[in-house]
């Protein structure tokens, strides 16, 4: 009786062991898939308008801030660049 014992726990024992193992694989292959990116700048395109819906043009990056959160900056000089090569 004593040995039924020993043997069923020793089954449940290696059954447990082989979903462990199998549960792991499946977490490392699911974080394979995932692609980490650090971006230092990011493109916003903007349009403003009046209070008609009217295009409003002849905007310097001086007249614009981007914030988020509590942090807000100045536009950076790519950007300027840009407004002044599209002159709109």
């Amino acid at each position: 009786m004593g040995k039924r014992y020993v043997l069923l726990f020793l089954i449940l024992l290696v059954l447990l062991s082989g979903f462990t193992v199998w549960m792991s694989a499946q977490d490392r292959e699911q974080n394979s898939n995932v692609i980490r990116v650090t971006v230092a700048m990011v493109q916003l395109n903007v349009a403003v308008t009046d209070s008609k819906g009217d295009y409003v043009t002849g905007l310097h990056p001086s007249d614009f801030v981007i914030s988020e959160d509590t942090a807000s900056r100045k536009p950076s000089p790519p950007l300027r660049r840009a407004m002044k090569a599209r002159k709109m």
